[in-house]
């Protein structure tokens, strides 16, 4: 930590911003306060709704008993040494026991989150699901249909699947079907906006429990213990997330996300950008929240002191104007000496984007169809070094660099290396400047290997010695393993 704790739960945290006929449309800034009530309320209505499904002992939790077995290993083969990064789970079988049942009454439940656009209740049942225990498995809005949606709803074992409003009937309908007996069908916004005005003492430790979990610095649950209070290790290994892959190779596989991915993608990100815990950041997210993408910037907001978030519904061609809207404001709160006399502070505006935003940005431009903002203004608001656009994982071509160079006049930050399990592996330095970081994208565009031009994408092939990452087991050079390779990629 750099500094002294902050109390920063009632200022604006959260801003939704939904796609409408006429643009993007705003929602009033939440705090994380109004979050982790609302939070509060659905973990009660959850827990109210399942039943103590835990207590009646119905249906094997596959991903939950997998967790337990991390935890039982790592505890037997390397003490309080860190579990490792992940692992994939489909159909294993198993009964989880609920050591934690009183601050996490749905510890080791999965629920499916069926939205169909990003939306403040996913946000919020995320902090829900971090108050009791449950395990959020993702729905891939753009590309699952309802047979796939079944299957990942019946190999991870989901008590429950909740859903929004704009669900197709024809889906609803074979959800219902499906779920006689099996799960239960929950609506997200009955779940998230109740009246949450005098919480009973329940309601307000869960919401306690919330915050706390997504602290900054990772403070365990409340200073006294107890023996229901789990352990910093048991908390690293608690399972945070499920995501299928893709399924291009064959049927989705889920991939489990431990507390400890996520915290060790959000400390990637933060070496990344720079960010130090009194950096002021804001996070900019269009790209969906099933993807571990977006799951993971939202996790570095909540656990950053000094985060703001704009949630974009989903994509559209007011997005850019939104972007320059925010770059400019947080370039003037900063007090940039063209903008004002106050000394500049540091700052972070973070957007991730993918390769196909800025196809559609260059084709805005060329047809004269970019709306509520010029290329010139919007080239000039996200100039400054401390507007990050963040390619990646899906490869960043010279196409797309140009067209960064000709409408933006800067060039995007790039992450690459990503799975399903770990945002990515290696990324730009932030520490880059413009003309180091060409250099090293030329470097690769005119690679030569075994005298031969390498043109195109490396994927699947070597190209030595250009993204070769040996992974060692310890960089403390008092460590017995210090500088010991234990993995090697060729990426």
């Amino acid at each position: 930590m750099d500094g002294p704790a902050v109390d920063n739960s009632t200022e604006p945290f959260l801003r939704f911003w939904e796609k409408t006929q006429d643009g993007l449309t705003s929602s009033v800034w939440l705090s994380r306060e109004d979050l982790h009530l609302l939070a509060a309320q659905a973990t009660r209505r959850l827990v109210e709704s399942l039943g103590g499904c835990m207590q009646k002992e119905q249906g094997n939790y596959s991903v939950s008993q997998l967790a337990e077995n991390h935890t039982e290993q790592r505890q037997q083969k390397q003490g309080k040494q860190q579990t490792r990064a992940g692992a994939g789970t489909e159909g294993i079988e198993g009964q989880t026991t609920n050591r934690t049942g009183l601050l996490e009454p749905l510890r080791g439940v999965c629920i499916a989150h069926y939205m169909t656009k990003n939306r403040v209740e996913e946000v919020i049942l995320r902090l829900a699901a971090k108050a009791s225990g449950y395990i959020p498995v993702t729905i891939n809005w753009d590309a699952d249909g309802i047979d796939r949606i079944l299957y990942k709803i019946e190999s991870t074992h989901c008590q429950a699947v909740i859903v929004d409003e704009e669900v197709p009937v024809a889906c609803l309908n074979r959800l219902a079907e499906a779920a006689q007996g099996r799960f239960k069908v929950l609506s997200a916004k009955a779940l998230c906006f109740q009246s949450h005005d005098n919480l009973p003492v329940p309601e307000k430790q869960s919401c306690e429990n919330a915050r706390s979990m997504q602290d900054c610095d990772l403070r365990t649950l409340s200073e006294g213990k107890s023996e229901c209070t789990p352990s910093k290790e048991e908390r690293e290994d608690n399972v945070s997330l499920v995501v299928f892959t893709s399924g291009t190779t064959g049927r989705p596989k889920g991939a489990i996300l431990t507390n400890k991915n996520m915290e060790t993608s959000c400390l990637a990100l933060r070496q990344l950008l720079d960010l130090r815990d009194d950096t002021p950041l804001t996070l900019v997210i269009v790209n969906p929240l099933h993807h571990v993408n977006s799951s993971v910037m939202l996790e570095l907001a909540l656990r950053s002191r000094r985060a703001k978030v704009h949630l974009v519904s989903r994509y559209t061609t007011s997005f850019w104007r939104l972007l320059a809207d925010v770059a400019e404001e947080e370039a003037a709160a900063s007090g940039r000496p063209e903008r004002s006399a106050v000394p500049k502070r540091d700052f972070r505006l973070l957007t991730p984007l993918v390769s196909r935003h800025i196809d559609f940005l260059r084709e805005l431009v060329d047809t004269n169809r970019l709306t509520g903002v010029s290329v010139h203004r919007l080239a000039h608001a996200l100039r400054p070094k401390e507007v990050v656009l963040l390619l990646g994982s899906a490869p960043v071509g010279l196409t797309t660099v140009q067209t960064f160079l000709r409408l933006l006049g800067k060039l995007p930050a790039i992450r690459f290396g990503s799975t399903e399990t770990c945002l990515q592996v290696m990324g730009t330095p932030f520490s880059l400047t413009d003309d180091e970081m060409m250099r090293a994208l030329e470097r690769g565009w005119n690679h030569i290997f075994q005298g031969r031009p390498q043109k195109g994408f490396y994927i699947g092939r070597p190209h030595p010695p250009l993204t070769e990452v040996e992974i060692v087991k310890s960089t403390d050079p008092s460590n017995a393993h210090y500088m010991v390779v234990f993995f090697f990629i060729s990426a």
